[in-house]
């Protein structure tokens, strides 16, 4: 359901974008940073959900000069932007790369061909507590209420609404939130604080999902679980076994990193490839961490770190 929600909505937004090609051309001609080839990671984002036929249709219309296509496959994190410009055009000290959204594309040109501002978008809206995964339209900023109304099973557990997916989302509430920018999709899942199992995260019930095939679970094959907010584990100091390099497609020692931002070591954290990650680029590597090392919010920090001291 995610994986056809996903191509749904992405689907949407080349369409729109697509209306704006000239937008693209204009940018390409005479805009003073047109050769930094900012159009060139719109195209990666685009070839990447789209195997096949649309992914032609894209390359028919995207006739930009200078622009560098390049095609890519692969489960998640090989979409992610950080990802991309580390194994393409590595991001090297005081250099700057721009990434843009399809979204966020269409918005522009709209406003550059008609001179109004549209915020509407469409959504997608998921998780294991929906009734039934689905694509909404809606705008940007918009209450989560409305959008949840009717949508989710009967419970009597208590939920988690994420604003955005379950890896890089923001927790948000169910009857004052609203949809943060720049996350196009609402997740809900359950809490997990009211579950009393059996050993707690050490159950070996074979519902439990395992990575480094220490449950059960591993035994089941390609199967789906529904996971909760639960770390399912406590803190503790960080475990050097590779889980992290193991999901982070990228020429940098991921675990080597997290320790040299932790003591705000610059020169480590420069010579590791500080200046070529994102938060995001961790995301799947804190959901499989055995530590629980918050690891989104230590490269922010990192980030944040850098830019003041250097």
């Amino acid at each position: 359901h995610i994986q056809g929600t996903v191509r749904v909505l992405f689907a949407h937004h080349v369409h729109m974008a697509l209306q704006n090609h000239r937008f693209m051309r204009l940018i390409a001609r005479r805009s003073r940073l047109k050769n930094h080839n900012i159009p060139q990671g719109i195209l990666k984002m685009i070839q990447i959900m789209f195997p096949g036929k649309p992914r032609q249709i894209v390359a028919d219309h995207f006739h930009i000069a200078g622009a560098v296509r390049v095609d890519v496959r692969g489960p998640h994190p090989a979409g992610l932007c950080g990802v991309l410009a580390a194994n393409i055009a590595p991001v090297n000290k005081g250099e700057t790369i721009w990434t843009l959204s399809v979204d966020v594309l269409r918005r522009i040109g709209t406003l550059y061909r008609t001179g109004n501002v549209d915020f509407t978008t469409v959504i997608a809206l998921a998780g294991a507590e929906v009734r039934q995964p689905q694509m909404l339209r809606t705008i940007a900023g918009a209450a989560v209420a409305p959008i949840l109304e009717g949508r989710l099973m009967d419970a009597d557990h208590h939920r988690r609404v994420i604003s955005g997916n379950v890896l890089t989302g923001v927790k948000t509430d169910a009857a004052d939130g609203y949809l943060h920018y720049p996350y196009r999709q609402v997740t809900v899942i359950p809490e997990g604080d009211d579950v009393d199992e059996f050993m707690g995260w050490a159950s070996l019930s074979p519902r439990k999902m395992s990575v480094s095939t220490s449950f059960p679970g591993c035994l089941c094959g390609r199967r789906l679980f529904d996971p909760d907010a639960r770390i399912l584990g406590g803190r503790r100091a960080m475990i050097m076994s590779g889980e992290i390099d193991r999901v982070l497609p990228m020429d940098i020692l991921g675990e080597y990193l997290i320790k040299a931002i932790n003591a705000r070591d610059i020169d480590a954290m420069e010579n590791l490839g500080i200046y070529e990650v994102a938060p995001e680029d961790f995301a799947l590597a804190e959901c499989l961490d055995s530590s629980k090392e918050p690891l989104q919010q230590i490269v922010r920090d990192g980030l944040d770190y850098m830019r003041r001291e250097v």
